[in-house]
């Protein structure tokens, strides 16, 4: 997983090339991007500025396996608690 600071229009159309354009900050090091989803976790970057996305094959005729969004920033109150 990488923390991507692609705008959500960013993503969409980086999944119109073919093939798939991979994220600019895909290969960041692991200890950066950890370092970064914590910083989310804190509140530290405003809603929609960073979101943490599965490093999955960009090459998978499957749309639903191009490096998906794991958790993204968003204050709002949950609805299930």
């Amino acid at each position: 997983a990488y923390v991507c600071h692609q705008t959500g229009d960013e993503i969409k159309a980086s999944r119109l090339c073919r093939p798939v354009a991979p994220s600019p900050y895909r290969n960041r090091p692991i200890e950066e991007s950890l370092k970064l989803f914590e910083d989310m976790r804190k509140g530290k970057f405003a809603e929609g500025a960073a979101t943490l996305r599965m490093k999955q094959d960009l090459n998978n005729p499957n749309p639903n396996m191009w490096d998906l969004v794991a958790f993204r920033i968003k204050y709002c109150p949950h609805p299930h608690t």
